[in-house]
């Protein structure tokens, strides 16, 4: 039997504060360390976010270079093929042949446009982090592209290969004639290409 003021009854009574203390600190620290493991992901998010943004700035900046220069040089081979097609045209109807100022400098002369950029976005997946809009806008301007430079390599190959059979002033003076319709369909080629390109150079500064 314990006494009433047996220290012993008094110490059973007491709370053991230090226990409740460590119990209390537990939830805690859990806390902390998931506050902090989520912090920490959210952070590699925010990183990645703006890697990823970075490259894709860097791909259409990249992209509308491209699109500029080409389209700098399918307008001056619009311009040539018109002027081409124009006077073989009169040429032509007058039963005159071309002097080698005209077929020496170029009587068929499509513009040398390149896809690095597009290519380059596509191949290291930057394309799937651009927003819809703007892989739409250019994918058409690439498509039509390629097929121009399909035709070019088709076209010039043809051509050499008919230099080296007959002759250049065989091919290129005296039958000339062949060239006034392969002009024409080349300029209108161009024709379509410059309206794609400033299309998408249009809208490629709206959708970054």
């Amino acid at each position: 039997m314990e006494l009433e003021g047996d220290p012993r009854s008094i110490d059973a009574a007491r709370p053991r504060v230090g226990t409740r203390r460590w119990r209390l600190r537990i939830p805690l620290e859990l806390v902390l360390i998931v506050v902090g493991a989520l912090l920490a992901f959210a952070g590699e998010e925010i990183r990645d976010a703006r890697h990823r943004r970075a490259r894709v700035d860097v791909a259409i900046a990249s992209i509308r270079d491209e699109l500029t220069a080409n389209q700098t040089l399918v307008a001056k081979a619009q311009q040539h093929h018109r002027f081409l097609a124009d006077t073989l045209g009169k040429l032509f109807a007058r039963h005159q042949k071309p002097d080698s100022g005209i077929y020496l400098n170029g009587i068929f002369n499509p513009a040398l446009v390149t896809s690095i950029a597009w290519q380059t976005a596509r191949e290291t997946g930057v394309l799937g982090d651009m927003p819809l809009a703007v892989v739409l806008s250019i994918a058409p301007v690439y498509e039509v592209q390629e097929q121009y430079r399909a035709m070019t390599e088709a076209m010039s190959a043809g051509i050499m290969n008919d230099v080296r059979r007959d002759g250049m002033d065989t091919v290129l003076r005296d039958r000339f004639a062949q060239f006034i319709p392969l002009d024409v369909d080349f300029a209108n080629r161009e024709f379509r290409l410059l309206k794609l390109y400033s299309k998408a150079l249009n809208q490629l500064p709206q959708l970054r």
